[in-house]
């Protein structure tokens, strides 16, 4: 993996994640991580590989953590003149990088790497009073998390292993290692990309790249796809022709079933399943290639609410030295996809999205020459609206959204306050949030 430096923001954002959701821009401090591509055949029903084959999961229960409550001092961060509002400050969210965060119906949960080394767990009722938990061990980070009303499930690493987390109440923690492939074969390397509910267990989503360390271009083995019925064990689906060539990065529930997003070729794919089980890949569109040749396209987020599926990605040259583009698209179908415009999308990125109350956020840290504090918002996923032009969102890296019946927040990590020496221990986190009218 290579880092890039420069602005929007500068240090170590300790974040291990998936080349397909992390593009270098020209400027930006990113972990970027390589890929391949094969041809891709119509799909056949999976069978299933058990955990035992992909490494016996271990682990235990997290104790109760000593929480950390929002801090009295006077909050330092900007204060923004629109809607949008930094959380005031506060050790839990300061002590942490956010990766992800869902809304259970009930309060905010988000995951990510504490600074301190081992990764965190905070929660909130209304998106501006943190509190923090640890998710054990000494390293690694829960990077994906999902809801439902059977808990909350989060994947990511653990003391350099796979790992796998549950919680009934966001305070409480069980988690099992091992529980997914570092890879399938002698030079690959798998990568758990995205996890979702399927109404009575979960299912988590990945790719299989070619190893590689620098200057890669997306080619794809396999795209991966696993189920569980607790969220700490997972067996992965086999035989799906559907899969092969491709690289899937982000899922979504939608009505009749569950969309899934990613690459093939070097092209935006998308497949869709009734089931979780048996998978389609759509037909290829104009839309899914890069307008530049020698570019590539990738999807990395998939959202869907009242009958709108929305996805949104990136264009870049190969290599990743030039500056991505952000894309979008929507369906009604997870079938057909038409593209949709979005406002300040050159040189910016986007790394999720999210269905909220009222429409869909897409974030992505992306800086003043874009979308200064990367946020997108749309009604319908036909156009897209930057919502971060204040100039007090300077310096925020915003990697994921919410929404709660009251309130949206974005969270992610900030270089506010951060010169020569000055966060010695990475980027703080930060989060903001508006209230919805």
């Amino acid at each position: 993996m290579r880092r890039l430096a420069g602005t929007p923001y500068r240090g170590d954002m300790r974040r291990r994640t998936t080349l397909a959701r992390v593009f270098a821009v020209a400027g930006a401090v990113l972990l970027v991580g390589c890929s391949t591509t094969p041809s891709s055949p119509p799909a056949s029903a999976g069978q299933t590989i058990g955990p035992g084959q992909t490494g016996e999961p271990s682990g235990g229960a997290i104790e109760p953590p000593i929480e950390t409550a929002p801090a009295t001092t006077t909050p330092t961060l900007p204060v923004s003149s629109g809607p949008w509002q930094p959380a005031a400050e506060q050790d839990s969210v300061a002590g942490s990088q956010l990766l992800d965060v869902a809304w259970t119906g009930t309060q905010f949960v988000a995951a990510g790497f504490g600074l301190g080394g081992s990764g965190t767990f905070l929660r909130s009722s209304d998106g501006r009073a943190w509190k923090s938990g640890t998710s054990g061990g000494t390293s690694g980070a829960p990077e994906h998390i999902a809801a439902a009303p059977s808990g909350i499930v989060a994947v990511g690493t653990l003391d350099d292993k796979t790992a796998s987390w549950f919680s009934a109440d966001g305070v409480h923690w069980d988690y099992h290692l091992k529980v997914f492939p570092k890879s399938l074969g002698a030079s690959d390397m798998v990568q758990v990309t995205d996890v979702v509910s399927n109404g009575t267990g979960w299912i988590a989503v990945g790719r299989d790249d070619e190893a590689c360390n620098v200057s890669c271009e997306p080619a794809p083995l396999r795209a991966l796809v696993w189920r569980s019925t607790d969220g700490l064990d997972w067996t992965r689906l086999t035989g799906q022709a559907a899969l092969r060539g491709g690289g899937i990065n982000a899922i979504a529930a939608v009505g009749g079933g569950f969309v899934a997003g990613g690459d093939r070729d070097g092209r935006a794919a998308f497949w869709w399943s009734p089931d979780g089980v048996t998978w389609t890949r759509a037909a290829d569109d104009p839309s899914f290639g890069p307008s530049n040749a020698g570019d590539i396209v990738r999807v990395v987020g998939v959202a869907a609410r009242e009958g709108a599926i929305v996805a949104v990605g990136m264009q870049q040259g190969k290599g990743g030295d030039s500056a991505p583009t952000v894309m979008a698209w929507r369906s009604s179908d997870g079938q057909t996809w038409a593209p949709a415009s979005v406002e300040r999308g050159t040189e910016g990125q986007v790394f999720s999205v999210a269905a909220t109350t009222t429409g869909f956020l897409a974030t992505g840290p992306s800086g003043d020459t874009s979308c200064l504090g990367g946020i997108w918002s749309s009604t319908d996923g036909s156009a897209w609206t930057c919502e971060a032009t204040d100039a007090a969102f300077e310096g925020f890296g915003p990697y994921a959204a919410a929404g709660a019946p009251s309130v949206e927040i974005a969270v992610g990590l900030t270089s506010f306050g951060c010169g020569e020496d000055a966060c010695p221990n990475g980027f703080p986190g930060a989060i903001w949030w508006r209230p919805i009218p």
